[in-house]
């Protein structure tokens, strides 16, 4: 069985980020492969990849020829991953580093828990990051263990995520319904649903600097947003009732996020994005 770590990064015109990335996995991780999926869809950012990467034994350059967003560009290089035989996985977005002695701790991770999802405790712009809950009626999300129980679900960030091909198997590929935010969530609850381990490691190894994809109070980053909310209630509630009563919850809390975003960032884009979001458009960063 082959036991090499296959880290799937998600480029997005950020090749200095991503070379970083990959400098810290190389210094932390002996037996490893790099699948760096671009989504820049730009020959400038392909000749940088290719620049830095092109020959180099441990990376393997997958160019799809458009953005395909967060869940189909995972999922294009965990399949080219599995295709070439590797059997665990460490999903890494590409503004974060590998910290030291995190290759010692995933490996002994992945090997004692086998068929589980796990994430390492990330430092995330200077806070430490152990998951986070998210309400499934009104779309809160809190990093604290909540007070009261009803309504939350906890998951696993997609910045750093850990399972092998067992639990790939068993759970199924990221949902592409999501192009971007919400699909952690939705992969975590499927876990849950598939009675399948998901655990966070007590381990801060991972330094994620925040997000450098999406532009804050862009419509981009506010229309995808508040449409992985949505996607959420019909995917996380069967229950037409249930789905009613989330729908109703979230569409006060986002109208009050978008209310305020409005006059903080002086734009009206978060107020266009919740009219349109429940729309499903083809929209791209700026």
């Amino acid at each position: 069985m082959n036991e090499t770590l296959a880290i799937i990064i998600l480029n997005y015109f950020g090749h200095e980020d991503t070379l970083a990335c990959v400098a810290s996995v190389r210094c932390c991780v002996e037996e490893v492969v790099l699948f760096i999926v671009d989504n820049s869809s730009d020959i400038e950012e392909e000749t940088r990849l290719r620049e830095l990467f092109e020959g180099t034994p441990d990376v393997r350059l997958l160019f799809p020829g458009s953005n395909l967003g967060f869940s189909a560009g995972v999922n294009w290089g965990l399949s080219r991953a599995m295709s070439e035989g590797y059997n665990r996985f460490l999903l890494l977005n590409n503004d974060a580093v590998l910290l030291d002695g995190a290759g010692a701790i995933l490996q002994a991770a992945s090997a004692e828990h086998r068929g589980a999802l796990l994430a390492p405790t990330i430092r995330w712009a200077g806070q430490v990051c152990a998951g986070n809950y998210y309400h499934r009626y009104f779309g809160l999300i809190n990093r604290k263990r909540p007070r009261f129980h009803s309504g939350w679900v906890f998951y696993l960030t997609g910045c750093g995520l850990l399972f092998d091909r067992v639990f790939l198997e068993q759970n199924g590929p990221f949902n592409e319904a999501f192009f971007m935010y919400g699909e952690d969530v939705e992969f975590c609850s499927r876990a849950y649903g598939n009675g399948l381990p998901v655990m966070c490691l007590p381990d801060v190894i991972i330094d994620h600097a925040g997000s450098g994809s999406a532009r804050m109070a862009s419509f981009f980053y506010e229309y995808h947003v508040v449409r992985s909310h949505y996607l959420l209630t019909f995917i996380l509630l069967p229950h037409p009732l249930q789905r009613l009563v989330s729908l109703a919850g979230k569409f006060l809390c986002l109208m009050l996020r978008a209310l305020v975003r409005c006059l903080r960032f002086k734009t009206a884009a978060p107020l266009k994005a919740l009219c349109l979001a429940p729309i499903k458009l083809p929209v791209r960063p700026p």
